[in-house]
């Protein structure tokens, strides 16, 4: 049985440290100087310099969350390096990387159990992406609904729940997925948003 309560745990602490160490392994832990400099010229009354600094602050970000992504998708499938994949994929859900939900999604079942652990891990926890997915919030929705209507997977269908859960609660889930049930044709696909939907109902 999977829980989706939030809890905090000793796991989770091991995860920041691996955030820390995967910012620095990538190379863009930036130093102080760095920052301060960018900083100073985000106060420059020189209108040119501020877009400038501007400009190169999201190419950093995206080239950041590019160079992320692909040690996530280097991982997922090595069975000794899944912490890496975890760790990578967490960041991404804190950078709240909306380009990156189609990889997610495609990962959406990715799992990491720990057999040491004393007590269940949540559902976010057991399948990192869930988590990613619901810090990115609203643009997760549609991708995560179109993957579960696809899937037989039972696991797909939890974690996608989980997703809809996290990101709107049980109220709006509901509504979001009778929407979608009222627009969906195929028998298949809305059986599996059906027993979403009920999902929503149980904790």
């Amino acid at each position: 049985m999977y829980q989706t309560r939030s809890w905090d745990t000793v796991i989770k602490m091991k995860m920041s440290l691996f955030v820390f160490g995967l910012i620095s392994l990538l190379g863009f832990a930036q130093t102080g100087d760095n920052r301060a400099k960018w900083i100073q010229s985000l106060h420059s009354e020189n209108e040119a310099e501020r877009e400038s600094v501007a400009v190169h602050l999201v190419s950093e970000r995206d080239a950041t969350i590019g160079a992320i992504e692909a040690t996530a998708k280097q991982f997922v499938t090595v069975d000794d390096r899944k912490g890496i994949a975890k760790a990578a994929i967490r960041l991404l859900g804190e950078l709240k990387a909306e380009q990156s939900v189609s990889v997610l999604v495609e990962n959406l079942t990715f799992e990491v159990f720990y057999q040491e652990s004393k007590r269940l891990q949540i559902t976010e926890d057991l399948f990192p992406c869930v988590g990613a997915l619901i810090k990115i919030g609203i643009p997760s929705i549609q991708p995560v609904l179109d993957k579960a209507k696809f899937s037989s997977d039972p696991k797909a269908l939890l974690a996608a729940t989980a997703v809809v859960r996290g990101v709107l609660g049980d109220n709006l889930g509901k509504a979001r997925l009778e929407l979608e049930l009222r627009t969906e044709p195929d028998q298949a696909r809305h059986q599996r948003l059906s027993s979403m939907l009920e999902s929503l109902g149980v904790r």
